[in-house]
C-alpha cells in the first residue's frame, strides 16, 4: 500500500482523506508524512523543529524531508475509532 500528499505521486491522497490513515515504521509511530510505502518500506516525512514547526529547506525553499527506512506499516482509520475522538465523518452534499 502506498499513501501520499504529493501531488505529484500516483498514490496522492486528497486533503480530505489526510488525516484518517496513521503510519508506523519499525513500530514507532510518525507524523508529518508525506508518502509512507509497505511494499517499497520507506517513509518521507517533514522535518521539525522540537516544537513542531515544519523546517524550510534553504535550496529548494520547500519544507525540509526525511526518508527513512524498514519496515512500514499504514493503518486506515474508521470513523467509529476511538482515536478520533468521537468525530463522526459526513459526507459532503
Amino acid at each position: 500500500m502506498r499513501i501520499s500528499i504529493n501531488k505529484k505521486d500516483l498514490a496522492y491522497m486528497p486533503p480530505e482523506r489526510r488525516k484518517l490513515y496513521r503510519v508506523w515504521i519499525g513500530g514507532q509511530e510518525v507524523k508529518h508524512v508525506i508518502t509512507a510505502d509497505t511494499e517499497q518500506g520507506f517513509v518521507l516525512r517533514a522535518i521539525t523543529t522540537p516544537d513542531g514547526k515544519m523546517v524550510v529547506n534553504p535550496l529548494t525553499r520547500g519544507v525540509a524531508t526525511q526518508r527513512l527506512h524498514g519496515h512500514v506499516r499504514i493503518e486506515e482509520i474508521k470513523p467509529d475509532n476511538p482515536l478520533l475522538g468521537g468525530i463522526v465523518f459526513k459526507s459532503k452534499p
